[in-house]
């Protein structure tokens, strides 16, 4: 499947509440698939800098209204994407299986990766469009970083990135090092079935690795990782980020969790 920088798109704004500095609008559109694709934005009304779009973890839930408003004290609308047939409102119209997000049974079909990758950039297309003159920022990690590698590397639209847990990164070597555990748990059941096809799992799995297309973002990007994770996780931090251009790179000495907010929460204090 190859991404598309812009098509034509057929989306609704709805104004869902309005107060005087601040607007809760809903964004629906149809994906390339015909999915419905969901977004909120709380919109600052007054002397906003920029848009800060959220993109979920995989399995995990959109950040509500409420939540999104603290961008706005700081100067910024806040938004997030809905991530197709996760924990949101998005639709999925692909064929899932017990290979999901990854494969769908042996079928030549497009991977699901790949329509989640499109969503992002219509999401970010509808928002240059809507706000033109607003700068756009990503904030995300795993799955939500692995989308907005590959959005802003298509895109050319984003300002910055803020990001950690990169999904999707060197395939084989996850196979190879016994990483596949959690969101790739899936890759392994699909080895343990079919042991004869790892070569053909690895050549589909190449199609969505965000390998590459890291070198062609131009956006700024602020990456983080803690010393406290496996030493086979940081040679994958450290193959990735040697890979991009215009970074910056903060390890945490034993820290853990969100490393992503914990980045741009740094960052926009600096910017305040």
């Amino acid at each position: 499947m190859r991404l598309e920088k812009e098509r034509k798109l057929n989306y609704k704004v709805s104004i869902k509440k309005d107060y005087p500095e601040l607007q809760n609008l809903t964004i629906e559109y149809n994906a390339i698939d015909n999915s419905k694709i969901y977004a909120e934005i709380v919109v600052k009304k007054i002397r906003a800098r920029g848009i800060i779009l959220e993109i979920p973890d995989y399995e995990k839930v959109p950040n509500n209204t409420v939540k999104l408003m603290k961008y706005c004290a700081l100067g910024y609308s806040g938004a997030t994407l809905h991530v197709r047939g996760d924990r949101g409102r998005s639709e999925n119209k692909q064929p899932a299986s017990m290979y999901f997000p990854f494969l769908t049974n042996n079928q030549q079909e497009e991977l699901y990766y790949n329509y989640a990758y499109q969503d992002a950039i219509d999401l970010v297309n509808i928002l240059v469009k809507e706000f033109p003159d607003l700068e756009i920022n990503i904030v995300a990690k795993g799955q939500g970083a692995a989308i907005a590698l590959v959005v802003s590397a298509i895109s050319k639209k984003i300002s910055r990135l803020f990001i950690s847990n990169v999904q999707n990164v060197d395939f084989k070597y996850i196979l190879d090092e016994n990483l596949d555990i959690g969101v790739y748990d899936s890759l392994r059941e699909y080895i343990r079935n079919y042991p004869e096809k790892e070569e053909y799992l690895l050549e589909r799995l190449e199609e969505i690795d965000v390998l590459n297309c890291v070198g062609d973002v131009e956006a700024e990007i602020n990456f983080g990782y803690s010393t406290l994770e496996d030493e086979k996780n940081i040679v994958i931090n450290k193959k990735i980020t040697s890979l991009f251009e215009k970074k910056n790179v903060t390890i945490f000495e034993n820290e853990e969790g969100d490393l992503h907010e914990k980045i741009l929460e740094l960052w926009l204090m600096e910017s305040v």
